[in-house]
């Protein structure tokens, strides 16, 4: 009974690490940005990566921690919004980590959730770099699936 309990407890920590990370990440842009305000401290090359990288948890597609949401029973597997996550990712937030088992794929569709969640913002700076990465990834992709396919024939 309690080895089942830790591994319950396991797979939960498993299923939450996306989401804290993204915390982590998104309050430390927040310290980082009133340490600026407050003691007026210049901003140097470190302090604007973990704004970047806070702004980047924040806003940026991220499946596996989307799916979290959901799979962690924070909110309703039938909220409205598991539908945009089916729009965004191709799969039920349930399907998610296991569709997804490759990191390349991953990273692709984080890169398309992004781009369309952001396409009608046109002052977003990172959009041309994120179409190249996600265009990379699916080309990465498509050749190893070519590849493998050849093998298998």
């Amino acid at each position: 009974m309690v080895q089942k309990n830790i591994k319950a407890l396991n797979l939960r920590s498993d299923i939450l690490k996306p989401l804290v990370d993204i915390g982590v990440a998104t309050r430390l842009r927040f310290l980082q940005q009133a340490r600026q305000t407050i003691h007026k401290h210049r901003i140097s090359e470190a302090d604007k990566v973990v704004i970047k990288n806070g702004n980047i948890a924040a806003h940026g597609g991220n499946g596996p921690a989307d799916a979290a949401v959901f799979m962690s029973y924070l909110v309703s597997k039938t909220h409205v919004l598991a539908e945009t996550f089916k729009d965004l990712y191709h799969c039920k937030p349930s399907e998610y980590l296991d569709q997804n088992e490759t990191i390349m794929l991953e990273q692709m569709l984080d890169c398309e959730a992004t781009i369309m969640a952001v396409q009608r913002v046109n002052k977003s700076n990172d959009s041309p770099g994120l179409r190249a990465e996600h265009s990379y990834f699916l080309e990465k992709l498509y050749n190893a699936r070519t590849s493998s396919a050849s093998i298998a024939a």
